[in-house]
């Protein structure tokens, strides 16, 4: 599992919205059971603040990456990755710096 490796939203509750979760842990926690996750939402449901959420292309669609939600899942939940995503890394990135930082 890698980081900015994009899953199925496993929990039925909210995967209307959420179809997807984003890996933004670093591989160097690969040891853990768990991985921290952010949501990617469907566009039209989601009202996306400046440079906190990203528009991220995943699957020949727009999501926006939504950094302040993020959540603990074991790794056993999240199954096989859908894609990657690291050529958009600049951008998640960005916006954890601005949850984080605030930078």
């Amino acid at each position: 599992m890698s980081q900015f490796d994009v899953h199925s939203n496993p929990s039925r509750l909210g995967r209307d919205d959420r179809p997807f979760l984003l890996v933004v842990q670093t591989r160097f926690l690969d040891h853990l059971k768990t991985r921290i996750c952010a949501p990617l939402f469907v566009e039209h449901a989601f009202h996306p603040e400046p440079h906190l959420n990203p528009r991220l292309r995943v699957t020949g669609r727009n999501f926006y990456l939504s950094p302040t939600e993020l959540v603990t899942l074991p790794v056993r939940l999240l199954g096989k990755p859908v894609t990657n995503i690291e050529d958009q890394r600049d951008r998640i990135i960005a916006a954890l710096d601005l949850v984080f930082l605030g930078i």
